[in-house]
């Protein structure tokens, strides 16, 4: 090899290096929202009596990396404040443990002295970052054990102008939380882009199995109507379908995951109605009379269902249990079983939609939203950096190979 060829590779190598170190050390993205408190009318006092919360709408899809927040403290304040991203409800932030989507805690060294800050301090998730989709509506969550004059005051605007959310309380921090519709507090946050891919998952199996004891399951197949229905000691029908998962990179990071059904038929009214539970379970594409049992895991359900005779029916399914079987298997199993006794209902099977028009029926679907391994990208960056290096130096017409 010649000295020049050695020089090129150098070049690349190192370009391609440096490249490493900036996926290694990414820094947080652009900012997606903001409200900037200036004049700052009063600031609203976060302690051991009162929480406070600003909502806000993502705007661009991808991952949320870095909060900040324009927040002060009192000379004698002690305690730590507590940061938290939560998922909202009609607009309201969501208390609930599944609702938390990031948590970090800041020392009271970290904020300014003031009372009505106008600047920002800034805090990058880094490995607590998460996926978001434009539209998704969001809340930040203060929090502390400060006492009432050591506390920490967020810089709000009693006039505030921000469109995709407002601030919001919680006195004592056990109540619900209170609406202040015309205050908004001053907030940034940082997403950085990222391509969100969905896959539409149509089922390697549909098929109906029924006991008399719920253990020892017949399959039946081929039928156009899969039911549920539970008659305890006597009658077990349950619908059981996998779908094949394999197309999903075992490191990306599932966003969403939902089951489209299409109910056929509904039994039951009254106070109560038929509902449909979802179980997971590891699958391998072959359906058998244990994957019947598999009633552990509940992942979903279709709520109830009474008048949807002839609707297409979306249920959540839980984005933990996808996530961790990728890697693990290749199949991803559903046991559909009657959430109430004497209660029945059918959807429609892969068969059942076969004998319509195309896009007319809707045949069992697992639809999954998820973010591509960031590495991924890097490593192409890594390759693409080291050929354009060697390329541009062999100059047009030539290659970077020496003849001997």
């Amino acid at each position: 090899m010649k000295p020049r060829l050695y020089g090129l590779l150098f070049a690349g190598l190192m370009t391609a290096a440096w490249h490493h170190a900036q996926c290694q050390t990414a820094v947080a993205g652009s900012i997606d929202q903001e409200y900037v408190v200036n004049p700052v009318n009063f600031g609203a006092a976060v302690a051991n009596t009162i929480t406070r919360a600003q909502t806000f709408t993502v705007g661009t899809s991808g991952l949320f990396d870095r909060v900040e927040l324009q927040v002060g403290r009192a000379a004698t304040t002690v305690e730590n404040l507590t940061v938290e991203i939560r998922k909202t409800v009609a607009g309201v932030p969501d208390a609930s443990v599944g609702a938390l989507l990031a948590s970090f805690t800041a020392i009271p060294s970290l904020f300014p002295q003031q009372n009505f800050p106008t600047g920002f301090v800034g805090f990058d998730l880094g490995a607590s970052s998460f996926p978001v989709q434009s539209g998704d509506v969001l809340a930040i969550n203060l929090s502390s054990a400060a006492t009432e004059s050591n506390w920490y005051l967020w810089s709000t605007d009693a006039s505030g102008t921000y469109a995709g959310g407002h601030a919001f309380s919680r006195s004592p921090p056990s109540d619900p939380y209170a609406a202040s519709v015309n205050n908004d507090s001053g907030f940034r946050t940082f997403v950085e882009p990222v391509s969100l891919q969905t896959a539409w998952i149509a089922s390697t199996f549909d098929v109906e199995a029924t006991a008399s004891d719920a253990v020892n399951f017949a399959i039946t197949d081929g039928g156009i109507f899969i039911e549920q229905y539970r008659n305890p000691g006597n009658e077990y029908t349950r619908g059981l379908m996998e779908f094949d998962i394999s197309q999903i990179p075992t490191d990306a990071t599932i966003v969403e995951a939902h089951l489209s059904l299409e109910i056929t038929g509904v039994a039951g009214g009254g106070a109560l109605s038929s509902i449909i539970d979802l179980y997971g379970y590891a699958g391998d594409g072959v359906p058998t009379s244990i994957d019947a049992t598999q009633t552990g895991n509940l992942v979903g359900s279709t709520g109830p269902l009474d008048g949807l005779g002839g609707t297409v029916v979306d249920s959540d399914i839980d984005v933990a249990f996808v996530q961790s079987l990728l890697g693990s298997t290749d199949h991803l199993g559903v046991v559909a079983v009657a959430g109430l006794d004497f209660f029945q209902s059918t959807f429609g099977s892969s068969e059942y939609a076969a004998g319509f028009p195309p896009g007319t029926v809707t045949a069992p679907t697992l639809h999954i939203t998820y973010v591509p391994e960031p590495a991924t990208f890097c490593l192409l960056l890594v390759g693409a950096s080291l050929l354009v290096v060697i390329r541009r130096n062999a100059g047009p017409g030539r290659t970077s190979r020496s003849p001997s």
